[in-house]
């Protein structure tokens, strides 16, 4: 996959209204497109996934995803606006405190 289609796909999926159908994209974007990615992307990734996954009724794979954000940037400084939205997400899924 390249850069370009990483990046279309991934907003794509996340636009989509259709979770199901956005979850290959959007496990794909949870992993990072490449092996070389940043990190940034991929964790930030995280969120729609675990949001598309809540929509399908998959509670555990959602607080996972939603974990494996706040287990990178939970505490960071300055704050992060994703791991604050995951920390959310999670509370209202009542994934358990973190």
């Amino acid at each position: 996959m390249g850069v370009v289609a990483c990046a279309r796909d991934v907003r794509l999926a996340r636009d989509v209204a259709l979770p199901k159908e956005a979850l290959p994209y959007l496990r794909v974007a949870a992993r990072g497109c490449f092996a070389f990615d940043t990190g940034l992307a991929w964790v930030r990734n995280a969120v729609p996934l675990g949001q598309a996954l809540a929509e399908t009724g998959d509670r555990e794979g959602a607080c996972g995803a939603y974990r494996s954000v706040l287990d990178r940037w939970g505490q960071a400084r300055p704050r992060s606006v994703t791991a604050e939205r995951a920390k959310r997400l999670a509370a209202e899924l009542g994934c358990g405190a973190r």
